[in-house]
């Protein structure tokens, strides 16, 4: 139950970024809301740590778990990047309705690589809630603008992020989400200040006035609480379970785009939000009970 509570934290403070995230990307540009985001949500996962378990929780992981952390720190640096560079180069509703791809390579790969067992629904209502993600990004009421380069940059990033769902798996065994989540954090939030000072979209001086922001300090708080709650869901959910909950998070977007910037609500986009919530529901009533095991 508490990874499940932890899930569901997750993926209401993914949506309720989305709004956030696009006024402050407006006002502050995209390089150094990440920037902000990120490393405030490194110090205040760092803060946890540090008041809550000393330095334990640093002293307890090996070697070779702190290489892993390292890894999914690069791995979302490269995810980030490739994000950002598909975005110049092909359709914003492309980028949207691609990067939902996550959810079938996380199932691929559960099914062929690393043996999850998966319901017989999940192949039913899985690409349900992804053409509900289609209406509500809009991807069906619009031609569909391709380019290969921006495509497959796009789609590279999607199946990192299922890949590297996978490694945060294996780290949690040995290490505290809260750490995974630190390091995770440290590396994008440094990428992003690196990348914001090079191109010169802010001084230092005014990059420092940018933490102070209600906003950045708002999207660097629901960050920390992605990062805790993700992680820890991923120690004891399967990866395609995390993944397909997380299709649920446009829809929180969604409401809290219409609640607080106005943004309308047109039937397509209802229609979508029903498929997501009504697959989602499906997949939890019509899951069968797991197997009990004796020994191993």
């Amino acid at each position: 139950m508490k990874a499940y509570a932890a899930l569901f934290a997750a993926v209401l403070a993914w949506g309720l970024e989305y709004p956030i995230m696009k006024k402050a990307t407006d006002d502050a540009g995209v390089l150094t809301t990440g920037a902000v985001m990120f490393l405030l949500a490194a110090l205040l996962l760092l803060a946890y740590l540090l008041l809550h378990g000393g330095g334990r929780a640093f002293l307890r992981p090996s070697l070779k778990t702190y290489g892993l952390m390292v890894l999914i720190g690069g791995i979302g640096v490269t995810i980030d990047t490739c994000a950002l560079l598909a975005i110049t180069l092909t359709s914003i509703v492309n980028v949207a309705a691609l990067a939902r791809a996550d959810v079938l390579f996380s199932l691929v790969l559960s099914a062929f690589i690393f043996h999850e067992r998966i319901d017989r629904t999940v192949w039913f209502f899985a690409p349900v809630m992804l053409a509900g993600v289609g209406l509500l990004t809009g991807f069906f009421m619009r031609s569909l603008e391709t380019n290969f380069t921006g495509d497959t940059l796009i789609l590279m990033s999607a199946f990192l992020v299922a890949l590297n769902a996978y490694i945060i798996k294996q780290a949690g065994h040995d290490a505290s989400p809260l750490l995974i989540g630190l390091i995770n954090a440290t590396l994008n939030g440094v990428a992003f200040l690196a990348a914001a000072l090079i191109v010169g979209q802010h001084g230092v001086t005014a990059m420092a006035a940018n933490f102070m922001r209600l906003d950045l300090l708002l999207l660097g708080i629901l960050a920390t609480v992605f990062f805790v709650g993700y992680n820890t869901a991923l120690q004891t959910i399967p990866v395609w379970v995390v993944r397909l909950a997380c299709l649920v998070a446009p829809v929180v977007a969604g409401l809290a785009g219409w609640a607080w910037l106005n943004e309308g609500l047109p039937p397509t986009k209802v229609a979508g939000m029903s498929l997501i919530c009504g697959s989602a529901a499906g997949i939890i009533l019509l899951r069968r009970p797991q197997r009990q095991t004796v020994g191993v």
